[in-house]
């Protein structure tokens, strides 16, 4: 490829290693594509796109799969046609060099990440199993009401 004096292929590595890389990093990239011919084919929700923006790195995602999920586009990253480019390179330069709207994505990124972390889906799991229906919009962002479950059910998820 061309880009051994450039890049670094770092392998497996450590959530510690891993934080270590995206603290260094201006920009975070993983612009996934899906090949048409496979069906169900791409990653899920994309938490190593949290993961990137909990360190506040704006993103450059593909529009498939879990980016799509993950990054909102113009807030928290860019998403582009992962197969052009031109694209890919457009959206990596307009990051690289305008700061000001990379750090305005990567705090944002931080706030998405903060929303959607572990610790506030299980707050709002747990919740939702203890019989309170309407769960309060810090926990996931908007609130949900929920229909009571039967209790043979509740008994079972407690």
């Amino acid at each position: 490829m061309g880009v051994a004096d450039a890049c670094v292929f770092a392998g497996q590595l450590s959530d510690e290693q891993r934080d270590q890389w995206l603290d260094r990093a201006h920009v975070f990239a993983m612009p996934s594509r899906v090949d048409p011919s496979t069906v169900g084919g791409s990653e899920g929700f994309g938490i190593v796109y949290l993961e990137a923006g909990a360190h506040r790195l704006p993103i450059v995602g593909g529009l498939v799969g879990g980016s799509t999920d993950a990054v909102i586009d113009g807030v928290t990253g860019i998403l582009v046609d992962a197969a052009d480019h031109v694209a890919v390179a457009g959206a990596l330069c307009t990051l690289l060099s305008d700061r000001e709207l990379a750090t305005r994505l990567g705090e944002a990124g931080v706030r998405r990440a903060d929303k959607l972390s572990w610790q506030r889906m299980a707050d709002a799991v747990t919740i939702y199993s203890r019989g309170s229906f309407e769960m309060p919009s810090h926990h996931v962002g908007a609130a949900v009401s929920c229909r009571p479950m039967g209790r043979a059910n509740r008994e079972v998820m407690a």
